[in-house]
């Protein structure tokens, strides 16, 4: 099975000097395209530099399906940023108290690894190193820890410290996680992503206590954190409580 196409929602406001802010946003399987096209009139004429405001007021007036709001909620604030930072000539990065001007990233390769060879993969692990990517990020099985131990061992002769795993959230208890994770610790890997679901979140910290790696979580899933303050009314939206996973150590 090969992955040639991924469903985004995309956004573009504009203003009436002709200004205009972009927003890509990537549903996994949340209904964002009707969420965006039900919230669109709560933000006509809304100043950027007022977003937040008008962000606070969209997920208060939800709060009992605020969850399901918040992906709407990031497109439209991605938006009226960009629009902002046009209006000031400044660089995104720069309104954002940017820290460094470049940062690491890493390719992804690996996908469907149980329908594929060992070496198949290795191949294309290889590929995206000498295509120049600094590190590269493979899927692990997840289900069954002897055949990731030959999997990583194999890529990681071809990657070494370059190569990262990702758990896509296999794991729901620690004893889970560590006997099935203590086994590639000594490969020397960069990071190992989503060992556990979000609402399982604040395992990672006694996971990570447990074993060497450093640990990669993703940012657009909920957590309990976010998800347990739903029904509460809002006048602000809340960048630390609205984002997705807070409880990551």
């Amino acid at each position: 099975l090969e992955i040639r196409t991924r469903n985004y929602v995309a956004i573009r406001m504009v203003t009436d000097a002709g200004s205009h802010g972009d927003a890509f946003g990537y549903p996994r399987a949340t209904p964002l395209f009707d969420a965006v096209t039900a919230a669109v009139h709560q933000f006509l004429g809304v100043e950027p530099s007022h977003r937040a405001a008008a962000i606070g007021r969209y997920l208060g007036a939800g709060a009992t399906v605020r969850p399901h709001l918040v992906r709407a909620a990031s497109l439209f604030d991605i938006a009226l940023t960009d629009i902002f930072a046009k209006s000031v000539a400044a660089p995104l990065h720069h309104l954002l108290g940017a820290a460094r001007t470049r940062v690491p990233v890493s390719a992804i390769a690996g996908y469907h690894c149980q329908e594929r060879s060992i070496d198949d993969i290795a191949d294309a692990v290889r590929g995206r190193l000498d295509a120049g990517s600094p590190r590269v990020k493979t899927m692990l099985h997840g289900g069954d820890a002897a055949f990731d131990r030959r999997y990583a061992a194999t890529i990681a002769k071809v990657a070494g410290a370059r190569l990262g795993a990702d758990a896509h959230w296999s794991f729901t208890s620690l004893a889970a996680a560590h006997a099935a994770l203590s086994q590639l610790d000594d490969l020397g890997l960069a990071y190992i992503k989503d060992p556990f679901p979000a609402h399982r979140n604040a395992l990672i910290g006694r996971l990570q206590a447990l074993l060497a790696y450093t640990w990669a979580k993703s940012l657009d899933t909920s957590s309990d954190e976010s998800n347990a303050n739903f029904l509460a009314p809002s006048t602000r939206y809340s960048a630390s409580a609205d984002r997705g996973p807070s409880s990551f150590d």
